[in-house]
């Protein structure tokens, strides 16, 4: 069946509905709610459907509802201002797995594309720019992949919410209050050099997101913070660029047993690295240089790992306050105001560290 050539306006619930019909074709249609209609188009238990080249504007609730639905393609749709109520979202995916989100222009929403309880969804190449709350957004749905997407000036460019195994790679994420953000979400990569740039937040990991590897990522010029985590252990941060962040490079707070690898977090407005009430973490190999403050800094932080890091041309190189336990070993830290500072700091190992130059004590 092909529903092709439409123009369907303001009607009470959907512009177009399929219920359990497999096989559906939805293509160049026109839809507008006129924000009365709740639905521009509704696929439920319905499968293996292409939803194609359509453009929907001022539905109040969806522009694109999937319920019940697997292995159907959205592609090439445009969908717009549906953004009248609180849960309202350009695409909404609800309990339906394997389906692609391919290939759309999804701006002006209050969500744009919101994947809930749909595992095994790929959501590759759209454009999501300008909705107030998520561009792109997975909740509970695991295993799925998130790439090439444009978010822009949204309130989180790309968000996932306890949703675990899954892809983020090779996506922008620019303008957003937060570039890509993970909540209770575990065992997930983000990866291959998505491109996370003048946020608030680059990439923040939050309460109890877990086990995540964040690698290869260009995290340069946000205001606030490159890399954030609060209340987050075992994660992996290995070769992200963080330059040119207005306050912090990396900033972890209450989090535990993390790896921080191989860096650079360069010209910070404050902090390269800040780790604050955080244990057992590993910072190791991470260039950390022309910090306006301090390079590297624990604050009431023990049993972490400071090892072969170049931390100069700050005014601290290194700073330890009230944080003990620690090993401070085979550092750089030259050139600074202070190379490296403790204070109320006790029982800590500082050995075979270079710390030269330094304009008022080494």
């Amino acid at each position: 069946t092909r529903i092709t050539e439409c123009n369907i306006n303001s009607n009470d619930y959907s512009g177009i509905i399929a219920l359990s019909s497999d096989n559906l074709e939805i293509t160049d249609n026109t839809l507008s709610g006129n924000d009365t209609q709740d639905e521009g188009i509704t696929i439920s238990s319905s499968n293996n459907c292409n939803i194609n080249d359509n453009s929907l504007d001022k539905n109040r609730w969806f522009g694109i509802h999937l319920a019940n639905s697997s292995y159907n393609m959205l592609r090439h749709n445009t969908v717009t201002n549906s953004d009248e109520e609180a849960g309202s979202a350009g695409v909404y995916i609800s309990h339906s797995p394997n389906n692609t989100v391919t290939k759309n222009k999804i701006n002006s929403n209050r969500q744009g594309i919101l994947v809930w309880q749909s595992s095994n969804t790929t959501v590759s190449e759209n454009i999501a720019n300008s909705n107030s709350g998520t561009g792109i957004s997975l909740e509970n749905s695991d295993k799925s992949l998130v790439t090439d997407n444009d978010a822009h000036k949204n309130g989180v460019g790309i968000g996932l919410s306890s949703t675990d195994n899954t892809t983020i790679t090779s996506n922008r994420a620019t303008e957003n209050l937060k570039g890509i953000s993970l909540s209770g979400s575990n065992s997930n990569t983000i990866t291959t050099k998505n491109y996370v740039r003048n946020n608030d937040f680059g990439i923040s990991l939050m309460w109890s997101s877990n086990n995540n590897t964040v690698e290869g990522n260009d995290v340069e010029g946000n205001n606030n913070y490159g890399i954030y985590l609060f209340k987050c252990n075992g994660n992996r941060i290995h070769e992200n660029d963080m330059d040119y962040s207005d306050s912090i490079g990396v900033y972890l707070e209450q989090s535990h047993n993390n790896n921080i690898t191989e860096n650079t977090a360069r010209s910070s407005g404050s902090y390269g690295f800040d780790l604050f009430h955080s244990n057992h973490n590993i910072i190791r190999d991470n260039n950390v240089t022309n910090s306006t403050n301090i390079g590297i800094g624990l604050s009431s932080s023990n049993f972490t790992n400071i090892t072969h890091n170049t931390a100069e041309s700050c005014n601290r190189g290194i700073s330890l306050r009230w944080s003990s336990h620690n090993n401070i070993t085979d550092n750089e830290a030259n050139e600074n105001n202070i190379g490296i500072y403790m204070f109320q700091s006790h029982v800590n190992n500082v050995s075979d560290n270079e710390v030269n130059g330094n304009g008022n004590n080494g």
